[in-house]
């Protein structure tokens, strides 16, 4: 087994949300990166990804919200599912941030988590809102008190108190904010006034990104053996830690005391690991840049689209040729050393690190067609007609999935 990786700092903010009798109702939880009390966000997608590891698995959410709901604010990718989101409905108000576009397959999207027992948000709600078709959908209204014009407040707080929501003031500031909303009707109160963030600092065990690696390769062969899967989270200490975590948390519901990896690997199935496998993956991806990540996944699908034609039986294989090709960028190491430690065949150790065999005349073409080298893309005996269509499918299949790490794995 793999060792346990030395533990680090991991951060979330906290904000408490009060009833009309300050009593508090749920919390807020924000993504943080250090003791400082802000957001520093690259990547929303990854910032979302960060504080759902962070607060489920390694600080727990029992130790956040005390069996309260929490407010996550969610991005489009999250919302339509492209992203998974491994919390009870329960305990999970999902913000929509005043960026996503209210467009027909976030209110589809919308429909389907409200069914499936999810709390609805819409976060910075203000009078020039565009989101107003999403209102029938909202179980609450965070309204803005700074981005709100104060001449409409009053009369549009009375005509959305006739819908069957709840009214959320969020940036309370005074104590006299605070007394004319409530005279106002709304039923929620979020702001400096009542309490500032707090930032709730836990220790993570650092992941085995090979681990992890290997573990997300395996989930996406349509052969996987449950077995082998339990062996290989078996073998890394902190992959193991973090999958009990998880399935013992408030986030997952359980009742009973889950203390075996197999235990919990059938309690989750392999689609649930997989998005928290997942999820850890796209927490380390902080400071590596998008283009990176999405040259990654559209190399790695044209690898297997082109694959398929010449070696249908082949064509996983090929994708996981064509993604491992970007792995020296994305760990920072040599590719020939990083290949040491992963299981794989000779055939593909030689297509990576010497671009010969089948294979490697695959992967040598595509990244001809990267360079715009025409002639080199001929290696691999697929006309240019059929090359441009799988650059085509691969730019469209990444940008439906480029908000997943590594693999695509929806």
């Amino acid at each position: 087994m793999t060792p346990a990786s030395p533990r680090s700092a991991v951060f979330v903010g906290r904000q408490q949300i009060y009833d009309r009798d300050l009593n508090i109702v749920a919390y807020e939880l924000l993504f943080r990166s250090s003791t400082d009390n802000r957001a520093s966000i690259v990547d929303a997608d990854v910032a979302t990804s960060q504080l759902l590891i962070n607060a489920v698995i390694e600080i727990g959410l029992e130790n956040l919200v005390f069996g309260r709901p929490a407010f996550v604010n969610f991005t489009k990718n999250f919302i339509i599912g492209k992203c998974e989101i491994p919390f009870d409905p329960e305990l999970l108000v999902v913000e929509v941030l005043e960026t996503v576009e209210p467009d027909s397959e976030v209110y589809a999207a919308l429909v389907k988590l409200r069914d499936n027992g999810f709390t609805i948000a819409l976060d910075d709600y203000i009078d020039s809102d565009n989101r107003d078709q999403l209102l029938n959908l909202a179980d609450i209204i965070k309204i803005d008190l700074r981005g709100y014009n104060p001449a409409k407040l009053a009369d549009d707080v009375r005509a959305m108190k006739k819908l069957p929501l709840k009214l959320l003031a969020e940036k309370v500031e005074t104590t006299e904010e605070f007394e004319r909303c409530k005279a106002m009707g709304f039923d929620y109160f979020q702001g400096y006034f009542l309490s500032r963030p707090q930032i709730v600092e836990g220790k993570a065990i650092a992941s085995n990104q090979l681990a992890i690696l290997q573990l997300l390769v395996k989930l996406r062969d349509p052969k996987v053996v449950f077995d082998d899967v339990v062996d290989l989270v078996k073998q890394d200490v902190s992959l193991s830690l973090k999958l009990l975590r998880y399935v013992n948390s408030l986030a997952h519901g359980v009742r009973r005391q889950i203390d075996s990896v197999r235990q919990a690997a059938i309690r989750l199935g392999l689609q649930k690991i997989c998005q928290i496998v997942t999820l850890i993956a796209m927490s380390g991806l902080a400071d590596k840049p998008r283009p990176l990540l999405e040259t990654a996944l559209v190399r790695a699908r044209m690898c297997e689209l082109v694959g398929a034609t010449n070696r249908p039986e082949s064509s996983e294989i090929c994708f996981t040729v064509g993604l491992f090709s970007s792995l020296d960028a994305f760990m920072d190491q040599p590719l020939k050393d990083i290949l040491k430690d992963l299981p794989i065949t000779p055939e593909i150790r030689e297509a990576l690190l010497s671009h010969e065999g089948p294979m490697g005349r695959m992967l040598s073409s595509v990244m001809a067609f990267e360079r715009g080298d025409w002639e080199g893309t001929r290696q691999a005996g697929i006309d240019d007609d059929a090359f441009q269509k799988a650059y085509l499918d691969a730019v469209s299949w990444t940008h439906m999935e480029s908000k997943i790490a590594f693999s695509g794995t929806a």
